[in-house]
């Protein structure tokens, strides 16, 4: 199983390459950047823009505000591994640019659970659970994450498998990554696992989600005030 390589047929750039720190902050209004390529793989979009700070390649989303910026830099907290974020102002709705891996003018996508599960395994999640143990926690902790932070729409489609490069620091051959932030939970309303994730990967043991779930909830009330201030002052 390996990373899929697409082909984006980016014409390359002029000028130096902008150096991001993909921290989740503001990079200013997106009137103020020039796309000068974009393509599309099934629902995702890429596009080739400049700054004033250089040449950007990134995927883009539009969406109504930086709340998955937030998610994605509470990630690291949780011991999951972020994608990578920067947003722009687009009147009053945002545009979101997610780190991409290219090689050269191609762009490398990390495949999906569903995916992964479909091309790897007999037995589905069973397969994964005695074979990959190490994703089997990431995959775990992402769920317990997405549920404490109150993310919609908690499936296996919520999860990307990065393989490990050999520079890598992380023990095992590959991981899970928390994708597809987009919206939150009104106040009215709670995250939710279905009951077939909860039997898929945690076999029905609910003394074990709810140590997590505590863990979790304590993390992010220790460390998300920071965040969120710093997300409206730059709003």
């Amino acid at each position: 199983m390996a990373d899929k390589i697409y082909s984006s047929s980016f014409p390359g750039q002029s000028g130096k390459n902008a150096e991001l720190k993909w921290d989740g902050s503001c990079l200013g209004r997106w009137s103020e950047a020039k796309v000068t390529h974009q393509v599309k793989s099934g629902q995702k979009l890429y596009v080739q823009l400049q700054l004033g700070l250089g040449n950007i390649i990134a995927m883009v989303k539009y969406i109504r505000n930086p709340y998955p910026c937030l998610i994605d830099e509470l990630k690291p907290y949780f011991g999951l591994v972020k994608q990578g974020t920067h947003w722009l102002k687009r009147g009053k709705t945002v545009v979101i640019l997610i780190k991409i891996k290219y090689r050269g003018m191609d762009i490398i996508e990390n495949i999906s659970l569903i995916t992964f599960i479909n091309n790897s395994c007999d037995d589905k999640a069973q397969t994964i659970i005695r074979k990959y143990p190490e994703l089997l926690q990431s995959i775990r902790q992402i769920f317990v994450f997405r549920l404490i932070t109150g993310v919609k729409n908690n499936n296996n489609g919520s999860i990307i498998i990065n393989f490990h490069d050999p520079t890598d620091s992380r023990n095992g051959r590959c991981y899970g990554v928390s994708v597809d932030e987009l919206s939150c939970v009104d106040s009215a309303g709670t995250a939710e696992l279905s009951s077939n994730i909860f039997n898929e990967w945690f076999n029905n043991d609910f003394p074990h989600l709810t140590k997590e779930v505590r863990l979790h909830t304590w993390i992010l009330l220790t460390i998300a005030g920071a965040l969120i201030a710093r997300l409206v002052l730059a709003f």
